[in-house]
């Protein structure tokens, strides 16, 4: 099997977690507590809840900082409960991590998981004194509130060599660019200003700013994780890696909507708690560049090798957010860079926290994007290169083969389906966000490809980045 030529519907094995539930993602969210436990020490009770938050808890579990899965629980319980709901559900997956953290598989008690010497813990030190130097873009429209409280998370991470590039586009005010001026007195920050809206400008623009070998993304309403820059260094140490997409987490379940948008998969749709990497064998037999069904990733959480993005010429403009067709920047780009030769890596272990839309009207006309942008996604990538055609051509047997494997595995909505899921499936949202063969998902489909061709069609085409460092190349393969 060469160039672009797709597996066949039989031909891509499914493991267990992808035939069913994910394990640590729990089949149906409510609004909740999120509540962070490590399990290689003692166990905390889980406290009650205060005055206005949620009665029921989401507990995040780790293992010496590495995410291992969430645990839901109705509400408050003693030490010895917490181990047990977390033994009962996270077992398996604290027997696959065991033997790297030097640990024998074992049940786990309210004792923990103590272990003084961790080799999972000492490669992680040694990847933050060594690992690249990164430029953690933020691209932001006035948002200061959420940038602000980005920017500390980023200020308090703990790496050797960090940039933080701060892209400003198309602002209306002057806040971005005084919070900026502000925190540039106490970390390294670079405030830049895209006069031209659009998500795909910016990050063109910081690509073309950055010093960075590698540069990190992070939404302005989103939170890094303390060692989320040491997760992504540490993949690439792997000359072959291009690009590299982490795990989202909800920063909050506070309302309906949010916890709809993680039972309908989150950022993080299909993928999980376990690592994925996407080289040239597993492209050739599980799963085709062409089809980001589970993504290979989220614009939320990705870091791409700069010469990666070059050999590309970076995100296609009449994508993304502050575009007509709204989103799938980040699929194009993470594609293309596959295609170009490079490996992809899904490394849940570099983990940011993401504030989810709160309301339900901003939740349906997310899911719709993600639909209108997956239109939008495969015209691009024909505009690109039209000798894509015939593998695209496959796609939509494969789209209806996982649709019937979804609904098989009782992946569609129902019983155990948090409250207002039936509501929200009458609506349409539900439908859009699972199944890429309904008609409500079609549809918008459809529309997001209309829309690229005539955004395409006011714009000639020409380099995205002009730069020094635009002779950088992909391996040696043949570009798809």
């Amino acid at each position: 099997m060469t160039g672009t030529e797709l597996p066949t519907a039989q031909a891509r094995p499914r493991d267990a977690s992808r035939a069913g539930r994910l394990i640590g993602v729990p089949a149906a969210f409510e609004p909740a507590r999120i509540v962070e436990v490590d399990v290689s020490q003692p166990l905390p009770a889980v406290a009650a809840a205060e005055a206005g938050e949620p009665q029921p808890v989401c507990v995040v579990v780790r293992l010496c900082g590495q995410p291992v899965g969430m645990v839901l629980l109705p509400g408050p319980c003693a030490p010895a409960a917490l181990a047990e709901a977390v033994d009962g559900e996270l077992r398996p997956a604290l027997a696959d991590l065991a033997p790297a953290h030097g640990l024998a598989p074992t049940a786990l008690t309210a004792s923990g998981l103590p272990h003084p010497s961790c080799p999972v813990r000492d490669h992680r030190e040694a990847v933050r004194g060594s690992g690249p130097r990164i430029t953690v873009v933020v691209c932001t429209r006035e948002r200061p509130e959420s940038l602000q409280r980005c920017l500390d998370s980023i200020a308090a991470l703990d790496y050797h060599d960090l940039e933080i590039l701060v892209v400003d586009n198309a602002p209306r005010t002057e806040a971005t660019r005084e919070l900026c001026a502000a925190a540039a007195r106490s970390v390294p920050l670079r405030y830049v200003r895209e006069p031209a809206a659009g998500l795909s400008r910016a990050r063109n623009t910081a690509i073309r700013e950055a010093s960075g070998e590698v540069i990190a993304f992070l939404d302005d309403d989103e939170r890094a994780d303390p060692d989320w820059l040491v997760a992504l260094a540490a993949e690439f140490q792997d000359p072959r890696v291009g690009v590299v997409s982490g795990l989202v987490l909800p920063a909050e379940l506070q309302t309906q909507a949010q916890a709809m948008f993680e039972t309908f998969g989150g950022h993080s749709k299909g993928r999980g708690f376990a690592r994925d990497v996407f080289d040239e064998d597993y492209q050739r037999r599980v799963q085709s560049p062409l089809y980001p069904r589970p993504a290979f990733g989220v614009g939320a959480n990705m870091a791409f090798r700069v010469g990666a993005l070059h050999a590309i010429d970076g995100f296609d403009p009449h994508l993304g957010a502050g575009s007509p067709t709204k989103g799938a920047e980040d699929t194009a780009a993470i594609t293309e860079v596959m295609l170009a030769g490079w490996t992809a890596v899904y490394a849940p272990d570099a983990v940011t926290w993401h504030y989810h839309r709160r309301d339900d009207n901003a939740l349906h006309e997310q899911l719709d994007g993600y639909q209108r942008g997956l239109g939008a996604f495969y015209v691009s990538l024909l505009r690109r290169r039209p000798s894509r055609a015939l593998a695209m051509l496959k796609l939509p047997l494969l789209a209806f083969a996982d649709t019937r494997s979804a609904s098989a595995a009782g992946a569609s909505t129902g019983a155990d389906a948090p409250a207002g899921a039936a509501d929200a499936a009458a609506a349409g949202a539900p439908d859009a966000a699972r199944s890429p063969t309904s008609p409500a998902s079609l549809l918008q489909i459809a529309r997001g490809a209309g829309i690229y061709l005539r955004a395409a069609a006011r714009e000639p085409r020409g380099p995205r980045l002009v730069s020094a460092a635009g002779s950088r190349s992909a391996p040696s393969r043949r570009r798809r």
